[in-house]
């Protein structure tokens, strides 16, 4: 009788777990416990993105111009030429996370080194794997 109460309990326990496979268009946050649309993620994004755009442009720019084999760092430009708003997700030795509006530009600088980029825009997946040397540009586009 006692290891069938055991068992009761352990499989009500079981049961009970929540499930943290949550989908992949979604965002786990963990400070109101509540889920957010990559859409929502997007335009959280883009007001964070306004409070240094100036001076963010500028270093673009000027490492742009200034490009040299021996600077630690790179631009990165990206273009977004489809009907859809996006997030790159640029993972290497340091992370970031860049919005692009649809038919837009947006940048940042970059340590040199190795990065995955990574996003889901227009029910399409992209992933591609760089060696960032020098500046560079990266167009996404629909096919």
């Amino acid at each position: 009788m006692r290891n069938a109460i055991l068992l009761f309990i352990l499989i009500v326990i079981f049961n009970s777990c929540e499930s943290t496979n949550y989908p992949s268009n979604r965002v786990f946050n963990t400070n109101n416990s509540s889920f957010y649309t990559e859409k929502n993620e997007f335009e959280a994004l883009m007001q964070k993105d306004k409070l240094d755009r100036n001076q963010r442009s500028a270093a673009v720019v000027t490492q742009l111009i200034n490009d040299s084999p021996s600077d630690k760092v790179a631009a990165l430009v990206f273009e977004n030429t489809t009907n859809c708003n996006i997030i790159v997700r640029i993972y290497g030795t340091k992370n970031y996370t860049l919005p692009i509006y649809k038919h837009d530009k947006n940048y940042l600088i970059v340590d040199k080194g190795n990065y995955t980029f990574t996003s889901n825009f227009c029910d399409s997946k992209y992933k591609s794997q760089k060696n960032i040397v020098e500046s560079l540009t990266v167009t996404l586009s629909e096919r």
